[in-house]
């Protein structure tokens, strides 16, 4: 059956052409919990890709071994995350992007991120500590590149 974009992560596929209409993944997403293919699934929506969820499809993973919760989750305590991924992919959402990696955060945008993810899960970086370091760092340093 047709689903929607949101549902592109995991082991989900699409055609070179269409990743390349859109330039990929967004390398702004990493980190713990990075909502990259998700982002990703919501700008092929955007450009018509039309998503099919088979139930006949089956996949075996294994797993060597548990991931430890301040891994996978971070916490403010050990360092955590320096910026909520959700809160980026939200902002780019309001701002209708299609194509990923050829744009600069402008300071307003950033400050947006900070705080939108202060309501979820991430706390505003103090400044001089490392987590601001890590997110002044990761916004003067924006991965721009183009696919084709």
């Amino acid at each position: 059956f047709k689903c929607s974009g949101q549902l592109f992560y995991g082991y989900a596929s699409t055609s070179l052409d269409d990743m390349l209409k859109v330039n990929g993944y967004d390398s702004n997403f990493d980190g713990s919990k990075p909502l990259g293919d998700v982002e990703c699934g919501l700008r092929l929506d955007k450009i018509g890709t039309k998503f099919v969820l088979d139930k006949n499809l089956r996949l075996v993973e294994h797993i060597h071994h548990r991931i430890s919760p301040e891994v996978l989750w971070g916490t403010p305590e050990k360092g955590g995350d320096f910026r909520s991924n959700y809160s980026l992919m939200i902002l780019n959402q309001n701002k209708n992007l299609i194509k990923a990696n050829d744009y600069r955060l402008t300071k307003e945008e950033l400050e947006w991120i900070v705080e939108h993810g202060t309501h979820w899960s991430v706390p505003r970086p103090e400044e001089g500590s490392s987590r601001h370091q890590l997110l002044m760092d990761w916004y003067n340093n924006p991965p721009m590149y183009d696919l084709r």
